[in-house]
């Protein structure tokens, strides 16, 4: 009987498919983390899959591997009340006689 061939480049990093359905229900269902925390929590699960290896799972599955934090979003918003606060205020100061 012949013995398989080693798989190699891209197709040995990949996971098999139930590890891959795995990663992918955690990011439908926690569509906010990134694939940092997808890989935190597969390791607390017990799946040995390198970070690296998730980010290759969701770029192959069209989505985004490094998805914006809700910090750095919470951020960007609070600058944009405080420009357009900013922004009335010198309004009503140049409209005040």
């Amino acid at each position: 009987m012949p013995v398989p061939a080693a798989r190699s480049g891209l197709a040995a990093r990949l996971p098999s498919s139930p590890i891959r359905a795995l990663i992918l229900r955690l990011v439908r269902e926690n569509p906010s983390w990134g694939y940092r925390r997808i890989h935190g929590e597969l390791t607390t699960l017990g799946t040995k899959v390198a970070p690296s290896t998730v980010w290759e799972v969701l770029k192959q599955a069209g989505l985004d591997p490094a998805t914006p934090s809700p910090l750095r979003t919470l951020n960007s918003k609070v600058k944009a009340y405080t420009h357009a606060s900013a922004a009335r205020f010198r309004r009503i100061a140049r409209a005040a006689p």
